[in-house]
This record gives structure tokens, sequence and C-alpha cells, in this order.
């Protein structure tokens, strides 16, 4: 189970850095953490939608792929 014990993405990935649109964007989502597992609320054009996944499940993403460097 992907993020047990771990700080959230949006905790964990800095706001910095995004223009005023994407701010926007994360605005219209959100992310809760519920027994282990990531439940995301998007909304918007399927190009928001999609920086809205990517941006608040960034750390499972990482961590996964940093698991699968190891094992490979």
């Amino acid at each position: 189970m992907a993020g047990l014990g771990r700080a959230r993405a949006q905790d964990a990935t800095p706001v910095t850095g995004l223009t005023d649109a994407q701010r926007g964007w994360l605005g219209r989502a959100a992310r809760n953490d519920i027994n282990g597992w990531i439940q995301l609320k998007i909304a918007g054009a399927p190009f928001e939608r999609g920086f809205q996944h990517g941006y608040l499940a960034a750390a499972e993403y990482a961590d996964d792929l940093r698991v699968y460097e190891a094992m490979t």
C-alpha cells in the first residue's frame, strides 16, 4: 500500500514554481488518504485533470520508480 507512513503528496510537493493557471487547476482538486487508498477529486478540461492527477500522485510515482529501479 503505497503512501502509508509517508507525508501526503500535496504536502511533500511544493507549490512554488507553478503558473497562476496551474495553481487555479489545483484549487479545484483534492486528495484524501483513506485507509491506505488515495482518493483524488479532479475537475476541468482533460489537460487540467491530467495535471491535477500527476501533481497530486507525484510522490507515489516517484516511490514506485525508486522501488522498480532497486529491484531491476
